[in-house]
């Protein structure tokens, strides 16, 4: 799958999140900004999570994230 020219602001949790079992999908030039810890688990909080290596990032942007970006 192919996730192209997106933007989430002011979300409650990950914005883009890929799973275990997801690969060869290609996230390209999205931006992620000013994402709200709403539970209050920081390490929980991320804008591009992702569980497979096995996928491919470019040009993405994180900005303003409560958590880890």
């Amino acid at each position: 799958m192919t996730i192209a020219g997106n933007v989430a602001y002011d979300t409650a949790a990950q914005c883009y999140h890929i799973g275990y079992e997801a690969e060869d999908n290609l996230l390209l030039k999205n931006i992620g900004s000013r994402g709200n810890n709403l539970d209050g688990d920081y390490w929980r909080m991320t804008t591009f999570q992702y569980r497979n290596p096995a996928n491919t990032f470019i040009n993405n942007v994180a900005a303003g994230t409560a958590g880890r970006g």
